[in-house]
């Protein structure tokens, strides 16, 4: 890091000695919505052509390590099931930092590691990324913690989804979670892993995302149909929406596959 300061051109000489600063470091503020925590970070990295590997190897063996000195906690690390070529080439994973600001301290300390810094000079993972990763800060909805399943064996796979709502639909769509899908996910084997909006504006006034589990691709599939075509879930999709549709348009989904490394299997 390069220092920047002005002097009288006797001082810079070294002629004379400078005198020493008289003005007071000002007192950073944080806002405080920026210090609440914990706050959750998904991140998506795509590789480019022949890299992938690579990219899981600077993972496995240097990026994970250096995340947890700075406090970056990683809850998993993941690789999409279907797809292109290309939409496989991708690494998801999500962080959990104290809080939003402490993210920005966090990422500032992991990218001036000296450990780190030597990482991406080795030939090896240099131009890994095939374009600018994806990065969605998030905070745990308030009912996430309560409808929680535990994921005893390891295996299966995750699917993130990702609802995009109408104006001011966002609550209601969250109530309905709350109250009715989580229980009729567990009816039909989809088991409740976290549940999360977006910090920032404006995606944190109308989107919901979250992350559950299947015990095996296959048995996704079933387990969507039946949840579709339960009575039960046709009486709440329907009431809850008498006075409009929830989304905006059909949800986003990604069925992944935990990496060996990965905190959650």
């Amino acid at each position: 890091m390069a220092w920047i300061c002005k002097a009288p051109l006797d001082v810079a000489l070294g002629l004379n000695a400078g005198l020493d600063a008289t003005e007071k470091r000002r007192e950073l503020i944080v806002e405080e919505r920026l210090q609440d925590g914990p706050i959750y970070e998904l991140r998506i990295y795509k590789a480019n052509e022949h890299r992938f590997q690579h990219l899981i190897t600077r993972f496995r063996e240097y990026t994970d390590r250096i995340f947890a000195r700075h406090n970056m906690n990683a809850l998993g690390y993941w690789v999409p099931t279907d797809g292109t070529p290309r939409q496989k080439r991708r690494i998801v994973y999500i962080l959990k930092h104290a809080s939003r600001y402490e993210a920005y301290a966090n990422w500032i300390h992991f990218s001036n590691d000296r450990e780190w810094e030597k990482v991406l000079d080795m030939p090896q993972f240099r131009g890994l990324l095939d374009e600018k990763s994806t990065s969605i800060f998030m905070t745990e909805n308030d009912y996430s913690t309560k409808v929680a399943n535990a994921i005893e064996e390891p295996g299966g796979v995750y699917e993130l989804r990702t609802y995009t709502c109408n104006k001011d639909k966002l609550a209601a769509l969250n109530a309905r979670f709350r109250d009715h899908s989580t229980k009729l996910f567990n009816k039909h084997s989809i088991r409740n892993v976290s549940y999360w909006t977006p910090f920032d504006q404006p995606t944190g006034q109308d989107t919901l995302i979250y992350l559950i589990h299947h015990e095996s691709r296959e048995k996704a599939d079933a387990n969507w149909r039946s949840f579709i075509n339960d009575p039960a879930w046709k009486k709440v999709a329907k009431e809850s929406q008498v006075d409009g549709k929830f989304l905006a348009k059909p949800p986003a989904r990604i069925y992944l596959s935990p990496l060996e490394f990965s905190l959650l299997k």
